[in-house]
């Protein structure tokens, strides 16, 4: 009786430990750092780019994204495109504590977005990736995807993408219209 006991007990402790060690041994994936959408991220400082992606017409392109401060104080950064097309170097200021996203439209509650970066000359195919530069930083590149407005949510970044125009109806002058006379009527039995 004692060994089937301590048998038991045995199997018990076994099957504690066993399933108890599960998240000692293995990654708790909450903890780990993911990109939860299509755009690129990169770290630099205090500095971190966030969701930053090309949206392309195919003949125009822009940059749009966002930038976060953990840091104490305002910090200045910049955006460059170092490869697979061209754009001007552009510089953002973040507050202490702060965010600033560019082209992201207000009309889509991104109240005081500052203005998307545009690329020139030519405009990188749709599926393509272009490399980024965040910060001056040569180690924070990305690989920043080349996207177009299949996507809904993507169509609406899209400030160049003018929606088709109907062409307004062009009044037509009608003449005025004139009562029809009416027949009298004529008495019965004439």
């Amino acid at each position: 009786m004692l060994v089937r006991k301590l048998g038991v007990v045995a199997v018990a402790a076994a099957l504690l430990i066993g399933t108890a060690g599960c998240s000692i041994t293995s990654n708790v994936a909450t903890k780990l750092t993911y990109t939860p959408s299509d755009g690129s991220q990169t770290d630099s400082r205090n500095l971190h780019a966030r969701n930053v992606l090309v949206l392309s017409d195919g003949d125009h392109a822009i940059i749009i994204g966002s930038i976060t401060n953990d840091g104490e104080d305002e910090a200045t950064t910049n955006i460059t495109v170092t490869g697979g097309a061209t754009a001007t170097s552009t510089d953002f200021t973040v507050p202490a504590r702060g965010k600033v996203d560019f082209g992201y439209p207000e009309a889509l509650g991104f109240v005081g977005s500052q203005p998307a970066i545009v690329l020139e000359g030519v405009i990188p195919a749709v599926g393509s990736n272009i490399q980024v530069k965040f910060d001056n930083n040569a180690e924070a590149v990305m690989h920043v995807q080349v996207l177009d407005g299949t996507v809904p949510t993507y169509k609406d970044l899209m400030p160049f993408v003018a929606p088709t125009a109907t062409p307004a109806a062009t009044p037509v002058a009608t003449p005025a219209a004139t009562p029809a006379a009416t027949p009298e009527a004529t008495p019965a039995g004439n």
